[in-house]
This record gives C-alpha cells, structure tokens and sequence, in this order.
C-alpha cells in the first residue's frame, strides 16, 4: 500500500510540474473541462433554488403568524388535507349543494383573533382615464404578515378607513405619490388617500394592487377566501374539524411538524407547492444523461490531444528505466490533476453564473427563487466528476502511452496513423442508438397506457432506453467519423489547394481531428435536442390557446347594452375611433339566440344548432397538434351538432377582420348570393350547411335525439380564419334575416396603425363607461396578444449559450490540434508556403471538422425530440429550423473565421528537430 502510494505521488509530482510547464495546453484543456462543468454546476444551483423548502413556505405564506386558512367550498362541503394544504373532496360527505355557508371563524375556538384577506377588483381614475386594478382588502399590513405573504415597503400602516397602500407599480400607473390621494369610482366613489407602499411577496413587482381596509369595498355576501390566524396555534383536531364542517383547509406553523396519523394518510392529495411531472423530469433526466456524456467526450477529446503532445517527454522518462506501468500512471495523473482544476473551477463559475441568472430573469415573487440553495454535496459530486472523468479520458491515452516507439518519439517524429479501416462497431452502434432511441419512445407509451401516467418501474424502462439510446449513436458516430472525414477528403479532390491540403490533413491525422469533432457534436447535440422540446411546447400552447381575434394586435370591444341598435355601434365606434389609432374598424352583429334559460326574452325562441360532419369531431384521446379536427372550439365527445353559438352577421370588410386576411372569391361571392361561410372545418355538406332548429325544452333535454322544429340547407364555403376564433359561421344581414333571425350589433372590430398606450386605453375605456352609463365598466377594448412564443424566445437563446459553449470547446479543441500540427504548418512554411496558404489551410480544416460536428450533432439531437414525440402525443415534432441552421452553419464558420485569424504569419524557428523530423 505504501509503495502503490509513493508511485502515485510521484507520477502526481510529475503530472503537476508537466502540467505548469506546458500551461497553455493544460489551460486549454481545463477549459474544455471546465466548460461543461459550469452548465452542470449552473443547473444544480438554478434548479434546487426553484423549489422551496418546508421553511421558506412556512415564511412566505405565513410570516410571523400561526395559521393560514383557505376556504376551498364555502358551502361546507368536507374535504381532507394533507399537512400543508392539499386536500381531495371527501366524496362520503354530501355534496354541499343545498347546505348553508359556513364562515370558518365560527369553527374557531372562542376568542381566536383572525385577519380575513380578501381579494377583488376596482376601478380607479388615472392621469388619461381610468383603469381596473386588484385589490387585497383586510389587514394586510399586520406585524405577523410583513415579511410573510405581505411587506410594507415605504410609509406607515394605514389607520383609517379612507387609508391605502399601493404596489409600486400601481403607485406608477395612478399617477400618486405617497401622502397624495387617488380617485376610486368603482364600485363606489371614494377619494382615498396614500400612506405608503406594500406588495404581495407571492406576486411580481410588477404587479399593480391596492391594499385597504375591509370597509374598502361594499359587504360582500358571501365568505372572505382566506385568513389568518396571528397568535393562536392551531392543532388537528380543530384542522380535521375546519375540515369536515367549514371546507376550509389550513396551513398551521404547529401541524407541519406535528405527527399525525390523519395528515399522513391524506398527504397523497396534491400538494399545494410541489406537483411532480413525469414528462418534464424525463427531458431534465434526458438532458442530464446528455450533459454528462459531453464533459466525458470533451476531456476524453482533450486528454487525447494532450497525450500525443506529451509522447516526447513520457519517451524521456522511458529512457530512464520507467516501464510501462509507470507511464501509464503519469498519463492518467495528468488526468487527475486538470480534471481536478477544471472541476473546482467549473463548479465556482457555476454557483457564480447562476446567482447572475437568476438576479436577471428574478419578477420579485418569492415563489419565483425561494431562496439560493447550494446543495454541497451535489456541487462536490459535480467537481469529482470533473476529476472522474480526467481519470477516465486519460486512461485510452495511458494505454496508447505505453505503446508508442520511444525512439521515434524522443526523435520528435510521430507514428503514423492508420486509415482506411471500415468502422464495423461504430456502425452497429449507431444503429443500435436509433433502434433503442425510437424503441424508448415506443415502449413509454405502452407503459402509459397500460399503468397510468408516472412513477412505474416500465416507465422507467423506457426512459432508460430514450436516454441511452442517443449516447450509444453518439459514440457510433464517433467511431464512424474517420470515415466521414474521409468521404469529406474525397469530395473536395479537385478544390483548391489549401482546401485540398487541409481535407487530406485531416482525414489523416484523426487523433487531433476526431476529438475536435466530438467537442463539437456534443454541444450542439444538447442544444438542438432541448431546442426541438422547448418549441414544440410552444407550439403545443399555440394550438390549445384560445384566440379572441385571428390577428395579434387587433382589438374587440363587445357593445354592453340591453338593447342595443345601430345608433348605439355607432356611438361606440365614434368613441373609439377619436381616442385610438385606429386604421379599420367594423361592427360586428349577432343572431339572438334561444336557450333553456326560461326568462322571457328566451323562453319563446328557438334555439339554432348546426349540424356536424361526423368524421369532423375531434378523436379526444388521440388528440394531436396535427390534427386539424381539434383544437379549443373544437367538438369532442361524439355530439353531431356543433356549440350553439349563434351567427356572426356584417359585410365582406368585417369578414376581413374577423378572419386576420382577406376573404376567398369563393367566399365574397358565396355571401352575396345568400350563403354563410364556415370559420372551422367540419360544418359543410356537400356545399351546404345544414340548420336546425329546437325549441329550448328540447335544448334543455339534448338534441341529440330530437327532432328539429324546423331545418334548412344553405350554401356554404369554407374559409378558415389565421388561428382559430370562437365564431363558426358568418352571414350578412339580409341572409339572416331571410331565415327569420333577429341580429343585433355585438362588439366593434378594430385594427391599429400603432399599438395604442394606457392613457389612450385609459381615455377610451372611459369614455365608453360613460356613453354605456356604466362606471363599472372597467376595461371594454381587449387586444389580442397571442400565444406567448416562449419556444421561440427559449431557442434563440439556448443558441446563443450553444454558441459560447461550442465556440468555447470547438475553438479549444482546434487550438489543441493546431498546436499538434505546428510541425506540419513550420513544414509548409519550410517549401515557401505563402501566409495566407497557411491561413487557408487552418481555416479550411477548422471548417471541415467543425461542419461535420454541427452538422451531426443537430442531426443527431433531432432523434431523441422524436422519440419523445413518440411518447407524448400532444407534443408535435417540430424543429426551429432557423435557429437549428444558424447552429450548424454559424459555429463552423465562427471558429472557422477565429482559426483565420490566429494563424501567425511568421514562419517560426525551422532548426528545431521536431519541426523537420
């Protein structure tokens, strides 16, 4: 033990001094191990520091207080909690829907002081107009709050009912100042003064509220949703019995740590704060598995460049009597030590980046980053991974180390490489990787079906396989790559001559070349995979959002009148052409509509349905984006009718808006000759639209059955709108009143020159609170945004990260190579090799090894993206094909262009042995 002990020391000693001697090698190489490591390092600080502890829940929901009670159904209706607050409806208990309500402070003990929270709506004037804000009545400002689920940032507590506090964002939009005064005038008119500012910690700083006393607003009928319970504690058997009676759940500083037998058999029922995803724990386990395979590629990449560099003085070494044992061990050493500093270092830039990370993207809830958790021994598992994997890449090149011919290498020449030699196994593996890749995907959806949606053994199985299967083709591909580099050469035979010269360079020297590869492929594997999952999520949100408008930035403003006529669409549209920039706007009207609602106005109109193509309706549990016939107004569940929304009524320009593009000929002409056009699929026979209609005592029983108080067959085009709407069919207003239908204006249509600002919404919506003679009005234009394209946004930047970290690990790699080629670059410079020959060379083998790194790594990252398509069926494959090509066009070039440039244009000592060996 003492000896193997002293050997160590010894080939450590020497790896340390090799290691300073050549530093700028040895540098090199701990940053493509480095590299890595602070995603690693990053991801672990991140990610941990998203999820809250028991204690910081405790803090952030309770502050200073004991308890938090929330009423879950204040009918009384019983439920069962867990420890901190999830719960399931206790389906042995009546329903709750003919019991009284029941106020949870009644439960209580006698005496139990209580702060009641609740939280509503009103409108307030601002500079410009008014607006609606959110308002947080009851005591929020309470010692036992501030610094809990509230803070009081600014000013005093207020001690008078005319009293408020405001968010600082709400403070900003009103126009105030603190000791100022706002104006509330809905939904009574008050003038109120500001004593200081407050927030709600669970919410974004850009969150615009008003805090007030209860006597803010009006008596609510019904129950406060949430109190607190400032001093008294609050054990089980009062929690099981505001359970059972008040179907009111609690969060109590006292029960989280009590033991009971009634919280452990009901913690199962969701968590209020932790809601495990199978489906994102596969991508994060997917990616992880991928992360890991690249530090290993890149150091085992580096350490392989590294030894060749080294041959000369483990040859020294050799000529002194060491065996080959001996060298062995200095090479994996060598190792030792730069994983080593790489993975401190890795793991310090880490815990660095990420604390800058999450500063930027913090929206100042406290639920967003609980709190900054460095999870230590992950962090030092993290840095002996480093060290793990130096130990491991260098044991290849400690093998090959204590095989080469130390003559020729204390001469400086190098052994020659073989080439030429069919990549049987490489082969086989890539195979096998596609196979077990698309057989993971495959196999994880037998085993949702068969057993439920998470957590099962043949899950795992499958996810096993999803992630393994991608590393396998990776390492395949590597294998095959001296055979690509190859094909490569031969393709460029009759290039110029520096690219000929580096194609035959390359595919010759594949001990510099392949890691090089490797580095590259790695990186860009990661982030074309995590690229394709990101948008095709986004896509996914796309297709299940519900668009109001077909065009983002148009706007609606739904007509708010009894009865409104003509006159009134026109007042409305007078209104909002003077205070917007307004470029079209059409009024839109409607069909009155029957329904089993027995008021008057209904109770003697006919309800009108439309019948359905059968093949039309969305197969529900084979939903998928590509699917044309689903989406969220689409029909489901095998009715034959589609929802009873009634006619959209206008003219060609309204149709225009309603679609977001210009209506077909066939559809102009369709609408003059007394048809409708069908918005969505599924509505049209045979060039006809079928109309039935019911009376609402049949409505109210199902149509499905009925027989129609009368029918009639129209015709009908088909024009779908740019994203589906909520409106089926569109007619004009003489054809819906040839079928006997009332119309009426409905809402205002508009499209802006420029998106208009709060005070121009603020002067409008103002405006018409006082021609509808509704204050209470609040907001009455609502523009159309869109689905938010955080795939997009996700992509760009995990590009722009991809492209540091492959420019980082592609252009070390390349130095790494360079420096082993120095004695071929002195060579050409030795026959008369022109500089910019010499730059051209460098350039172009950069390109080639890089190209073909990209290239296979986007290639390569698609294949887990499908298979997790496989899997998931709501989640459609689709690839961001403009940031995929940037990637494996934008890194070749870029260190294609950085190898240009580094190049030197001096022709370097030509007496040195090696340079001429």
């Amino acid at each position: 033990m003492r000896g193997a002990r002293a050997r160590w020391a010894v080939a450590l000693r020497i790896a340390r001094r090799s290691a300073l001697a050549s530093w700028g090698r040895s540098l090199l190489i701990v940053t493509l191990i480095a590299v890595p490591i602070i995603g690693l390092s990053a991801g672990a600080v991140v990610l941990p520091s998203l999820q809250s502890t028991l204690e910081e829940r405790i803090q952030g929901n309770l502050g200073h207080a004991q308890a938090k009670l929330t009423v879950v159904d204040n009918t009384g209706r019983a439920i069962q909690q867990g420890r901190e607050g999830g719960y399931s409806f206790d389906e042995s208990k009546p329903d709750g829907k003919d019991l009284p309500t029941v106020d949870p402070r009644t439960v209580l003990p006698a005496g139990t002081r209580t702060i009641a929270v609740t939280t509503g709506a009103a409108t307030f004037a601002t500079p410009k107009g008014e607006t609606s804000l959110v308002t947080v009545t009851g005591e929020t400002w309470d010692p036992s709050l501030d610094g809990g689920p509230y803070e009081l940032l600014s000013g005093r507590r207020p001690t008078a009912d005319d009293e408020v506090l405001l968010s600082p964002a709400a403070l900003s939009r009103l126009g105030a100042d603190v000791g100022g005064t706002v104006e509330m005038l809905q939904p009574t008119a008050r003038t109120l003064r500001v004593v200081g500012t407050s927030r709600d910690r669970s919410l974004p700083t850009s969150t615009q509220s008003v805090f007030g006393a209860e006597s803010l607003l009006p008596v609510a009928e019904s129950v406060p949703d949430t109190f607190y319970v400032p001093t008294a504690r609050i054990g089980w058997p009062v929690i099981e019995k505001l359970n059972a009676e008040a179907g009111t759940t609690v969060l109590s500083r006292t029960a989280v740590v009590q033991p009971s037998a009634y919280a452990q058999r009901y913690d199962g029922f969701g968590s209020s704060f932790w809601d495990v995803n199978f489906g994102t724990s596969l991508v994060v386990a997917m990616a992880l598995a991928f992360a890991v395979l690249e530090v290993a590629l890149l150091a085992g990449s580096a350490f392989l460049v590294g030894a060749r560099l080294q041959q000369r003085s483990l040859a020294t070494v050799a000529s002194v009597g060491a065996d080959r044992s001996v060298l062995r061990r200095i090479v994996t050493a060598n190792g030792v030590v730069l994983g080593g500093v790489g993975g401190v270092a890795g793991v310090g830039l880490g815990i660095v980046g990420a604390v800058v990370f999450m500063r930027v993207t913090d929206d100042g809830a406290w639920t967003r980053y609980p709190g900054l958790h460095l999870w230590w021994p992950l962090l030092i598992g993290i840095a002996v991974f480093g060290v793990v994997v130096g130990w491991i890449a260098a044991l290849v090149p400690a093998r090959a180390a204590s095989r080469f011919d130390i003559v020729r290498a204390l001469r400086g020449a190098r052994t020659p490489q073989k080439v030429g030699k069919r990549p049987v196994v490489g082969v086989v593996l890539l195979i096998a990787g596609i196979v077990l890749t698309l057989l993971g995907g495959v196999a994880l959806v037998a085993a949702q079906k068969l057993i439920g949606p998470s957590g099962t053994l043949p899950q795992i199985g499958a996810a096993a396989l999803l992630c393994g299967g991608p590393v396998l083709a990776q390492l395949g591909v590597l294998l095959c790559s001296g055979l690509m580099l190859r094909g490569v050469s031969s393709l460029l035979r009759r290039a110029p001559l520096a690219a000929r010269l580096a194609a035959r360079d390359t595919s010759r020297n594949l001990g510099r070349a392949v890691p090089a590869v490797a580095s590259v492929m790695t990186t860009v594997f990661i982030a074309a995979f995590v690229m394709c999952i990101a948008n095709s999520a986004s896509i996914m949100g796309a297709v299940t959002y519900y668009w109001t408008l077909a065009k983002p930035g148009s706007a609606v403003s739904y007509i708010s009148s009894d009865d409104p006529t003509s006159t009134t669409a026109d007042r409305w549209s007078t209104v909002l052409r003077h205070d917007l920039p307004v470029d079209r706007m059409q009024v839109i009207g409607q069909t009155l509509q029957g329904t089993d609602d027995p008021t008057p106005s209904n109770r003697h109109r006919d309800a009108l349905a439309v019948v359905r193509v059968k093949d039309s309706i969305c197969p529900e549990p084979s939903f998928t984006a590509s699917d044309t016939r689903c989406g969220p107004y689409s029909a489901t569940g095998g009715t034959s009718y589609s929802s009873q929304y009634p006619l959209v009524v206008g003219d060609e320009s309204a149709l225009a808006l309603l679609l977001g593009h210009a209506p077909s000929t066939q559809a102009v002409t369709t609408l003059r000759d007394g048809g409708v056009v069908a918005l969505r699929t599924g509505l049209v026979h045979g060039s006809r639209v079928q109309l039935d209609w019911f009376t609402p005592k049949q409505l109210a029983n199902g149509v499905e059955s009925a027989t129609p108080v009368r029918s009639k067959a129209i015709p009908a085009v088909v024009d779908l709108p740019t994203h589906a709407v909520q409106d089926a069919l569109f007619t004009t207003t003489s054809t819906a009143r040839s079928l006997h239908l009332t119309v009426r204006p409905d809402r205002v249509l508009l499209d802006f020159t420029k998106p208009p600002t709060d005070a121009e919404l603020d002067t409008a919506n103002t405006a018409i609170a006082a021609l509808a003679n509704d204050p209470s009005l609040g907001r009455t234009v609502y523009i159309e945004t869109g689905p938010q394209d955080y795939g997009g946004q996700i992509a760009w930047l995990i590009l722009l990260a991809c492209l540091v970290i492959a420019i980082c690990a592609g252009a070390t790699a390349i130095a790494l190579a360079r420096v082993d080629a120095r004695a071929d670059d002195m060579t050409l410079a030795s026959l008369g090799a022109s500089p910019r020959v010499r730059k051209s060379v460098a350039s172009v083998q950069a390109l080639i090894i890089c190209g073909v790194g990209a290239v296979i790594g986007t290639a390569l990252g698609l294949l887990p993206a499908v298979a997790v398509g496989i899997a998931a069926h709501s989640l459609p494959f689709a690839p961001p094909p403009l940031q995929l090509t940037l990637m494996a066009v934008g890194i070749p070039v870029v260190i294609a262009a950085g190898s240009w440039m580094m190049v030197g244009t001096r022709r370097g000592d030509l007496t040195r042995r090696t340079a001429i060996a």
